[in-house]
């Protein structure tokens, strides 16, 4: 599977405003799609775009960015889909996207990074992101060398929630692949370099944005071998803070909101997160 299961047909810019050189660049990537199908990810881009400037903080500084589309054809539609976690179905595709990536978590979506990296640049040199959108209707995406994205229903939200790691943000729940796994009590005593996430409530990154009234820490945990249940933020929605949990850890660690995209994808991104993705784009604002 690879560069024998398809073809690179070209390259569109769709978003565009101004030169590659002084925007951030965004490319999205088709895999898993028969050349027949190649329409359909167009649409998929589209709605992705516009998915992404209707998020905010994304349509504030909407003017630094470009977007541009690079359709590749792949001899199959679809993704491999491997036993234990899946059905075992396989597809020849481009960038040979795998769910399952890490063997545990069928969301676990990998394309052949070095592959894709190289096809990505070999076309569009300045790309700062690359996102695959994968022709599949299974949940999945993730983020190692480049972002990628399922068309799920709610494939397009986890690809805001990948793009969010691209940008500098860590995953926000207190788990790595599921609740039921163990050695997730207590977070590493090493600070992350994420913005969103911090070990440290004496000094907390994002305390100019904290109310003095306030409580610090916001929350805390009485069994820190379990996930947090859902539903219990004691304070109103939007409310900055210190809430234990985050970074695939119970306790130990904190997030700035109860409630964040890097939590739960159908959430919006917190203010921490909004300040962090506004501080990457804003030089290349017009």
């Amino acid at each position: 599977m690879g560069v024998n299961d398809g073809t690179v047909i070209g390259s569109e810019l769709v978003l565009d405003h101004g030169s590659p050189i002084d925007r951030w660049n965004l490319t999205l990537v088709s895999d898993g799609y028969t050349e027949e199908e190649l329409p359909n990810f167009r649409l998929h881009a589209l709605e992705f775009i516009t998915l992404l400037l209707a998020t905010p903080p994304f349509a504030g500084p909407s003017a630094a960015i470009n977007v541009y589309r690079l359709d590749v054809a792949s001899a199959q539609s679809g993704a491999d889909d491997p036993a234990p976690c899946g059905t075992g179905a396989t597809a020849d595709t481009f960038f040979d996207a795998t769910f399952c990536g890490n063997g545990v978590d069928r969301r676990v979506l990998f394309v052949d990074d070095t592959l894709t990296l190289n096809t990505v640049y070999a076309e569009l040199p300045w790309s700062h992101v690359i996102l695959v959108i994968v022709n599949s209707t299974i949940p999945g995406g993730t983020k190692r060398g480049v972002i990628t994205t399922s068309i799920h229903p709610k494939g397009l939200a986890t690809g805001l929630h990948e793009l969010g790691h691209a940008l500098g943000l860590a995953d926000e729940y207190d788990y790595s692949s599921t609740c039921a796994e163990s050695g997730r009590d207590f977070h590493p005593a090493v600070e992350p370099a994420a913005a969103n996430v911090t070990i440290d409530t004496s000094t907390l990154k994002w305390g100019h944005l904290v109310d003095p009234s306030t409580p610090i820490p916001t929350s805390t945990s009485s069994d820190c071998s379990v996930c947090e249940p859902p539903g219990l933020s004691p304070t109103p929605p939007g409310t900055v803070g210190a809430y234990t949990g985050g970074d695939h850890y119970h306790c130990g660690v904190f997030r700035p909101e109860y409630e964040c995209k890097m939590r739960q994808f159908g959430e919006p991104f917190c203010a921490v997160c909004q300040e962090r993705i506004d501080a990457v784009l804003f030089p290349f604002y017009p």
